[in-house]
């Protein structure tokens, strides 16, 4: 059959099982619950009511067993003598007219004469089947119903006892006598009995076969029958059976469910025993959630030994019901299976289900929507895990180190990666920790830890570690955002970033009493857990009892590596030599992955915007990994569900700055096309340092458009976006000590000025002079117009600093250091473009040297301004010599060309104005974003990295440097004003 169970409002009902000396405690008012039970493939609606308690039964709605069970006459007449029979089945025929039976092979022992043992034969012979052997020949007539229903009629009776085979495949051994009473051997198993033909015939209910054929299941029996007889009498006796052989009989036999048991209050099932017989059932059934509303629906799975009279164990079961979810899975109700704690071997016994609602009492709670709140079910469906849409985080294998030190590479062997050391590995660590809600107060008051409840956290493939910590519910999120000093680790008096972790393991870490205890009486309940491989595999609350698993929550989870979360674009190959040959580096990097990255974190889980991250200079294959994946974590935990595009270029050029600038040009000219992205896809674009050229280039000369633009600390100088923002004391101090005192008109930065239009004739009127390019001023004019600009400033910059010296002396000094590390080394490789070993030893290391602040050997003192600057200019000249050839549309037809564009630019066209790294726009409607007042808390910032001159400042990468509780501001401001939530 098939039982529905509605179970619609729930009414406190006090419960007082026992089991152990445990006491269940009663259930929570309030709430709406169903349970669907299916049984055989048929479907009833019953209406359960309460029971109240009654004396010497605590627990007031347990179900009860009904057997219709009928006892077979004990004394029949029979032919004097005593034989026993059995029989056994072998293979099968099939005949056209009975359909399928089998070969019945019949042994007999009688002491009469001429009744030895033989052995009988089912024959095809059309509609007679034969028994025939050495003690005679013994016919049962079989004819077909029309229609169906029974197959067979007989003509006669016998006094001995027969065979009878159906067409449906099923024998029966039975026997009859001249009352035409028919008796079935009743065997192990429930029965029911039935008249037909004026005979009363037993149908068996736990074992039985599916018939395809007649679409319903044929029954038979199992047993010996013992016959013994004397004169006057003809009796039958069930061979006695044990319950431990009930028991394996009914376990191994084919049987599907019972429904020999109506239930008054609650679904069961049962494991019965009586020397007559023995019966069982199973249930298979599911929970059902009519309210719309999300749920934890919990229950009592029980068992009760036969006679007693009240349960001896029992199971807490609970399911996760979303708003949505209008079904549970299916559950069982089984004594044979293997894995019931309840299961009891041969004691009999009944299985009974007892509703217990809990309103949205427990559930392993994470922040699914990544809003930066923990919400309960109720407030927030969006916040609920489930298979479909299970929390997504990544392994935790880079190496952090200290607040604003560590290799942020992912992928890091064992004996370096973070998840290894036992520890937390400083607060810049914390960026690789989620934290999870045990909301289980309700159910520690329900069952609370004593020597024989224990709450264990398991996994099953031990690829977890967590913390312990004392954050309640609204404070889950704090140690991203706040400088936490206490209140972690097993004794909550430890800092975040040094506290122990502990890996979860298939066999459960087992919670601690103080920790459970914080949780019952202050609320507490959140653990900071992290990734130590790649899993699928659920993290667990399981509740056990004396060792037997009573209760579980389940977090659906999906741990990856960091890298398969987002995409990568690598460029790194594509950038050439001055000459236009390949100039791919040693170390290409990654290859592209441009697609939707699926599981880790599919499309599907964002919003549908794009976060374009390009690094910026010194930056190899490897270290491009560590920023893409750090920048990464730092949006993905503060709320941004952009897709992320990490992009690689080869600015890792070693202590040759000026050939990375002219890589970023080339690398600017390719973004847009290797991206891919189509017109009106709102895209943020975030650059840092160097990588800014990269992107106001393809801004300006390469098509892309992104919605938004995000300068952060830009290695470009501010004259390229706009001269406004330019003063005259940045003109000065961006000028070479030994020019100081020069026309600025003589500058190579300034060159530009002496060109326009060229000379006409021979020139078409109005023809430009590409001459007129070379020049950083409003290089990039238009970038500040076409989109949304907000720059990210750091008045504490060290490396793209405001100058506080004026010549290159210093330059080997910060190429020894090295370079994108140094103090002052923007500002220095703009004084050392043109400069020679004498004025500085570190311009070996540059390639292409020329122009900028070196002379021209053509200007002595007494300096000779007479001569033409088109052609003899005072700086040093430039290496392509066209560019002053007295044929003026040669010279431009080379200045048009773009790496001789890009190589000037790079190294032979000093900046006239300072980085906007450092400084603000001044422009009106320009956002400007200072990091070092707005960007962070005041008096809040980590030592390690900031001695000396940095003390307290917010140098040039600490944007993804230091720990991410000191800088999420800026991060947060990035989310919000690109609404990437």
């Amino acid at each position: 059959m098939r039982f529905h169970w509605h179970l619609v409002s729930c009414v406190a009902v006090l419960l007082t099982i026992s089991s152990g000396g445990q006491a269940l405690p009663p259930p929570v008012t309030g709430g709406a619950l169903q349970i669907e039970a299916d049984e055989a493939g048929q479907s009833v609606s019953v209406q359960p009511e309460y029971l109240p308690p009654r004396a010497g039964l605590p627990l007031g709605f347990l179900g009860q067993v009904i057997s219709q069970r009928r006892e077979a006459p004990a004394v029949r007449t029979f032919v004097p003598g005593t034989f026993t029979a059995t029989f056994t089945v072998a293979e099968t025929y099939q005949n056209p007219q009975l359909g399928f039976y089998k070969t019945i092979t019949f042994t007999r022992r009688n002491p009469a004469p001429g009744q030895e043992n033989f052995a009988l034969e089912a024959e095809r012979a059309d509609s007679t089947f034969s028994l025939s052997g050495p003690g005679g020949v013994y016919k049962a007539m079989f004819q077909r119903r029309p229609g169906g229903g029974w197959p067979w009629r007989s003509t006669s009776f016998w006094d001995e006892p027969r065979f009878r085979l159906t067409a449906s495949d099923t024998m029966f051994y039975l026997f009859w006598n001249a009352s035409s009473r028919v008796y079935f051997l009743p065997g192990i198993a429930d029965y029911w009995t039935e008249e037909h033909d004026g005979a009363t015939q037993a149908f068996h209910l736990s074992v039985g076969t599916w018939s395809a054929e007649e679409q319903r299941y044929i029954y038979h029996p199992i047993g010996t029958v013992e016959h013994t007889g004397s004169a006057g009498g003809y009796k039958t006796e069930v061979t006695p059976l044990t319950p431990a052989g009930a028991y394996t009989a009914l376990k191994n036999g084919p049987w599907i469910f019972t429904g020999d048991f109506v239930p008054l209050s609650d679904p069961g099932a049962h494991y019965a025993f009586t020397p007559e017989a023995a019966s069982a059932s199973k249930l298979a059934y599911k929970m059902t959630n009519p309210t719309g509303t999300a749920w934890l629906i919990a229950w009592w799975e029980t068992f009760t030994p036969a006679g007693a009279a009240e349960p001896s164990d029992y199971r807490f079961m609970v399911w996760q019901a979303a708003a949505d979810a209008t079904e549970s899975p299916v559950y069982y109700l089984d004594p044979f299976e293997e894995g019931n704690p309840h299961r009891f071997g041969a004691q009999p016994g009944q299985y009974h289900l007892v509703p217990y609602p809990l309103e949205l009492a427990a559930q392993l709670a994470v922040d699914l929507n990544r809003d930066g709140a923990i919400k309960p079910v109720s407030q927030d469906p969006s916040d609920q895990a489930s298979a479909e849409y299970p929390f997504r985080f990544w392994i935790n294998d880079d190496n952090d180190q200290n607040a604003a030190e560590g290799d942020d590479i992912p992928g890091q062997d064992t004996n370096s990666a973070n998840y290894n050391s036992a520890v937390v590995d400083s607060i810049r660590d914390l960026v690789d920790f989620f934290p999870v809600y045990l909301d289980i107060k309700p159910l520690l008051t329900v069952l609370p830890p004593d020597d024989s409840i224990k709450y264990k956290l398991k996994q099953a493939d031990g690829a977890l570690n967590f913390v312990y910590t004392d954050l309640t519910r609204d404070r889950a999120l704090a140690c991203q955002k706040e400088l936490l000093t206490t209140g972690f680790g097993d004794q909550f008096d430890q800092a975040p970033g040094n506290a122990v972790t502990h890996q979860i393991t298939i066999e459960g870490y087992e919670l601690s009493s103080s920790f459970l205890n914080g949780v019952k009486d202050n609320d507490w309940g959140v653990v900071l857990v992290e990734g130590r491989a790649t899993t699928t595999a659920p993290l667990v609350l399981a509740v056990e009892k004396e060792g037997m698993t009573i209760a579980e929550l389940s977090l659906p989870l999906r741990i990856s590596p960091v890298e398969g979360m987002f995409r990568h674009l690598n460029l790194r190959s594509l950038a050439k030599n001055y000459d236009e040959s390949a100039n791919v580096p040693s170390d290409v990097g990654p290859a592209t992955r441009i697609d939707d990255p699926g599981d880790p974190l599919p499309d599907t889980a964002t919003n549908g915007k794009y976060f374009v991250f390009v690094h910026g200079y010194n930056v190899d294959a490897e270290q491009a990994r560590g920023w893409q994946a750090e920048v990464f974590k730092r949006l993905h935990q503060l709320g941004s569900h952009a897709r992320f595009v990490g992009v690689s270029w080869y600015g890792s050029t070693g202590l040759d700055y000026h050939k990375a600038v002219f890589h970023a040009f080339q690398t600017g000219d390719l973004l847009q096309e290797q991206l891919g992205l189509s017109a009106g896809t709102d895209v943020t674009v975030a650059a840092h340092s160097l990588g800014n050229m990269v992107v106001s280039q393809a801004i300006q000369y390469g098509g892309f458009a992104p919605s938004r633009y995000y300068m952060i600390n830009a290695a470009v100088p501010l004259e390229a976006y706009d001269l406004g923002s330019v003063t005259n004391d940045q003109r000065t101090a961006m000028t070479e000590h030994k020019w100081k005192s020069l026309e600025p008109a003589l500058f190579a930065a300034n060159w530009h000025q002496l060109f326009t239009t060229l000379p006409s004739p021979p020139n078409p009127a109005g023809t430009s002079d590409h001459r007129s390019e070379l020049k950083w001023k409003e290089r990039f004019k238009d970038v500040l117009s076409s989109v949304s600009v907000e720059n990210f400033y750091s008045p504490g910059d060290d490396v793209v600093e405001n100058p506080k010296w004026d010549n290159p002396s210093i330059l080997g000094i910060i190429l020894q250091n090295g370079f994108n590390l140094s103090r002052g080394a923007w500002v220095t490789q703009e004084f050392a473009k043109g400069a020679n070993v004498i004025e500085s030893a570190g311009v070996i290391f540059f390639s292409r040297v020329q122009g900028g602040w070196g002379l021209s050997l053509y200007y002595g003192p007494p300096n000779n301004p007479s001569l033409d600057l088109t052609h003899e200019p005072y700086f040093g000249y430039f290496l392509e010599e066209d560019l002053f050839s007295a044929n003026p549309a040669a010279a431009s037809t080379k200045a048009e060309q773009k790496f001789v564009q890009y190589d000037l630019l790079a190294r032979g066209i000093p900046a006239l104005s300072y980085a906007t790294a450092s400084n603000p726009f001044l422009r009106q409607g320009i956002r400007n974003f200072d990091m070092e007042s707005d960007g962070r808390e005041a008096n809040t910032w980590p030592t390690e990295g900031h001695s000396g001159a940095s003390d307290g400042q917010w140098l040039h990468s600490d944007f993804k440097d230091v720990a991410l509780t000191y800088v999420n501001k800026m991060y947060c401001e990035m989310i919000i004003n690109g609404s990437l939530q």
